[in-house]
């Protein structure tokens, strides 16, 4: 890590990046505090740095993005990173980091991207995270997390991909989980968590990936099996309501809950575990033209 101390000449320096690279290995030093006050980008994932990460690290004001991810780092995450105001992307995973989440890493206000997972992570989920209105990603898997998600989570109705896997975090789910409006990713398996699912994941209408395996979830149930389960309820919990709500004529709203649920059909259909279990494309799209014609047939 020597060259860093030359790099401390460079008084224009804006972007770091030395990732991907074997040949660098040792401790990262403190004397990063003297790098360029300019620096904006420090990028270093997937080398042979140990150690611990230097607390002078929080006096590079600049930083927007920091990335050490698969490292051999050591140690606890400094709070000094928490004076970093304009820091966005923070990404701390696949390391060995011990301790608890410092709460001084809640007055990071523009952070949009947190990735701490696969450390030796403990201790509580801090609740003040919920005022990183910001915050887009949110990656805390594969740690040793304790007690319950924090209510205080679900303000963030920004966020678009949470994941909380494989830690020891318990309780019930937040029953307001459905202020997670555009959420597309939710990881909370390998956990235990108990309970039932809060009724408020049907308000989830963006979510593509969704798990709560190996926990204690009463009628646990994939995102498939959810979707499954709920074709037998009225359509409306389903599908959009805004695709029903403009058919004014009886006979029409009930031709568009039949194609509604014949599509939803055919969707489950090419989920199927078992890849020679899924039906061919092309029988998929003759199916989808068939519930077309009869749409309109209907309407006539």
């Amino acid at each position: 890590m020597d060259f860093l101390s030359s790099l401390t000449n460079c008084k224009g320096l804006e972007w770091l990046y030395f990732g991907y690279n074997p040949l660098i290995s040792g401790e990262l030093p403190g004397l990063v505090e003297n790098l360029s006050s300019s620096l904006q980008m420090f990028l270093a994932s997937d080398c042979n740095i140990g150690g611990r990460i230097p607390s002078e690290i929080g006096n590079l004001t600049s930083l927007i993005s920091i990335d050490v991810a698969s490292n051999k780092l050591t140690g606890s995450i400094p709070p000094s990173i928490g004076g970093l105001e304009e820091l966005q992307s923070l990404s701390l995973s696949y390391n060995k980091l011990e301790g608890s989440i410092p709460s001084e890493l809640c007055n990071l206000n523009n952070l949009a991207y947190l990735n701490l997972t696969s450390n030796k992570l403990s201790g509580p989920i801090p609740s003040c995270f919920g005022n990183l209105t910001s915050l887009r990603n949110l990656f805390l898997g594969s740690n040793m997390f304790s007690s319950t998600i924090p209510s205080t989570l679900t303000g963030l109705n920004g966020l678009l991909i949470l994941n909380l896997s494989s830690n020891s975090l318990s309780g019930a789910l937040p029953i307001d989980i459905g202020k997670w409006k555009v959420l597309t990713s939710m990881d909370l398996s390998n956990n235990q968590f108990s309970g039932t699912i809060p009724n408020g994941v049907v308000d989830l209408e963006d979510l593509v990936t969704f798990s709560l395996s190996n926990n204690r979830i009463e009628g646990e149930r994939s995102l498939k099996s959810w979707v499954k389960g709920s074709i037998s309820s009225p359509l409306n919990q389903v599908v959009d309501s805004n695709l029903l709500s403009t058919i004014e004529r009886e006979r029409e709203r009930s031709a568009a809950n039949k194609c509604a649920l014949s599509i939803l059909q055919a969707g489950l259909e090419c989920t199927a575990e078992l890849p020679a279990e899924r039906p061919d494309m092309k029988e998929v799209v003759a199916k989808l033209k068939k519930i077309k014609v009869e749409l309109l047939r209907s309407n006539d």
